[in-house]
């Protein structure tokens, strides 16, 4: 009788497990449904409440054509995106950037030695892989710690804000603006992105502002392995 109790106990409590997990995976085939759905140059603003760069972002460049001589800009706060869970995906996709012709210019505001050694080597990869006049590359910048005052402003506002601008060879451009991306963390949150054909005059001046910040900090930043290609 002890022995039917907890059996039934233990079938009782495995039916709502089961049910939960049925749900996650019908959530996780809706999401992967709707991601298939958007289009990288759609002429509507696309808004997402959580997403990750690698997962996300990656797939809208990917529609993008004639991306060779292109250039995408990228700003992150510790880079620690690439070594964790979802890394691989993330130097898949620059990888896949910079084999399509993109240069990358990805500016950090602090990374640390294990996050610099793994870029390091990323760039040489992309070095290698695509030797030859006008091939694209990774090129990984770090601010300086001492840096203008203006510089430090912008990585202040930029610390968790994080924007990615894309410039095509023929005069197209995208962004995707991160607004909340915490240190440490895998994933951002009200996130925009805005295609070539979604870039309406305002929205460009937008872009301009902060191409205009990625300046002030390219400015003040070193980049990562510079020596070694002098």
């Amino acid at each position: 009788m002890v022995d039917s109790v907890v059996l039934g106990m233990a079938l009782g409590g495995l039916v709502p497990l089961a049910g939960y997990l049925l749900a996650i995976h019908a959530d996780n085939r809706a999401i992967s449904r709707a991601k298939k759905k958007r289009d990288g140059n759609g002429a509507a603003v696309l808004s997402m409440s959580v997403v990750t760069i690698a997962d996300d972002l990656m797939p809208l460049i990917r529609q993008l054509d004639n991306l060779k001589g292109g250039r995408i800009r990228v700003v992150g706060n510790d880079g620690r995106y690439i070594v964790k869970r979802n890394g691989r995906s993330w130097r898949d996709g620059i990888l896949e950037w910079t084999g399509a012709g993109l240069e990358v210019n990805y500016v950090l505001l602090g990374p640390g030695e294990g996050v610099r050694r793994e870029l390091l080597h990323l760039s040489k990869e992309t070095d290698e892989r695509n030797a030859g006049e006008g091939q694209g590359r990774l090129r990984v910048y770090v601010l300086r710690d001492k840096c203008s005052e203006e510089a430090a402003s912008i990585a202040d506002e930029l610390r968790t804000f994080h924007p990615t601008l894309f410039a095509g060879a023929d005069g197209r451009k995208a962004m995707w603006l991160e607004g909340i991306h915490e240190a440490d963390a895998e994933y951002a949150y009200n996130v925009r992105y805005v295609s070539p054909s979604a870039m309406s005059d305002e929205l460009e001046e937008e872009y301009r502002e902060y191409d205009g910040k990625i300046d002030t900090l390219m400015e003040n930043c070193r980049e990562l392995g510079f020596s070694a290609r002098e």
